[in-house]
């Protein structure tokens, strides 16, 4: 496959973290026979570029929201919060299986937005299986329960059940085993992924931004947390499925990222027990996994 993939960034540390992820997408392209072009979009001087005028497959990224809405005209974004395995025992949560949280907000105000929203959070579980809740907070019961009309037939699945927030807050604990998805406005769904991600100890986040026709996957983006190497990787694994199509290397990354993450070495500020290295080395061991990785699928492509 051919594709040009944007890297956008509007600091230095967030160019930092996405050479990283240069790294380990061009290991992929060697493992699996994809020839990928790259190309650096910095939006932290006066010049910022239109990802709109960029033709491309793919945009990854590591910014602030701030800085994304004035390049990216997002209409709704899904945020995915997950422990990957090798970290469950770092987990403040003493649950035998840490939930897997995502959560479906919209950007613009009235009816439309939300029916783009609950299309999402449908289409998502039914994809994955997963449990469906409509988080309620002001008016948004009345609009949560049409747009859920206007877009559940499709999907053959019951409505999300209506939940105030502190019963929402609730349900991934009462079901850990299970994925959760949430249709919520930001500010709910912000409340809900800083509480897990801080009771995770260790969470991996990314969230992808959509417009009328392309995706933005974004390292971290959960309050109060600064997307790190293990986020951004995690982003980059949401890019290669959602946006590349790519399922068997998205797999291939995550196993590789959760084997190195399982083998005790830990990102220099990731505050949990292990062998602390830097970003270079542990791309090096992500190299490793995944070159191991693409020759066994190559030898036994079944």
């Amino acid at each position: 496959m051919r594709a040009k993939i944007l890297m956008v960034s509007d600091s230095l540390m967030g160019k930092a973290l996405l050479r990283m992820c240069q790294q380990t997408i061009s290991d992929i392209a060697i493992a699996f026979g994809h020839s990928f072009v790259m190309k650096d979009v910095q939006l932290d001087g006066p010049e910022a570029v239109s990802l709109a005028a960029e033709e491309a497959q793919a945009i990854l990224a590591v910014l602030s929201e701030a800085s994304l809405f004035k390049v990216f005209d997002a209409h709704i974004r899904t945020t995915t919060l997950e422990l990957p395995e090798g970290l469950k025992d770092f987990s403040l949560l003493r649950v035998p299986d840490f939930p897997t949280l995502s959560c479906v907000s919209p950007f613009r105000p009235g009816l439309d937005a939300a029916v783009n929203a609950a299309r999402k959070v449908l289409g998502v579980a039914g994809a994955r299986e997963a449990m469906v809740w409509a988080v309620v907070s002001g008016d948004r019961a009345r609009l949560w329960e049409e747009a859920v009309g206007k877009t559940a037939s499709p999907y053959a699945l019951s409505a999300p059940e209506a939940l105030p927030l502190a019963a929402a807050v609730a349900k991934p604990l009462q079901f850990p085993q299970r994925e959760h998805i949430f249709l919520a406005d930001t500010a709910s769904a912000d409340l809900l992924l800083g509480l897990y991600r801080g009771l995770s100890g260790a969470g991996l986040s990314h969230s992808i931004y959509q417009d009328e026709s392309r995706l933005v996957h974004l390292a971290g983006s959960v309050p109060g947390f600064t997307p790190r190497l293990f986020d951004a990787l995690d982003a980059t694994v949401a890019m290669l499925d959602e946006s590349l199509g790519l399922k068997k290397e998205a797999g291939c990354l995550k196993a590789s990222v959760g084997n190195v993450l399982a083998s005790g070495w830990r990102a220099k500020d990731m505050d949990i027990e292990g062998n602390a290295a830097s970003d270079e080395k542990i791309a090096a061991l992500l190299g490793e996994q995944i070159d191991l990785a693409g020759s066994l699928m190559q030898r036994f492509p079944g």
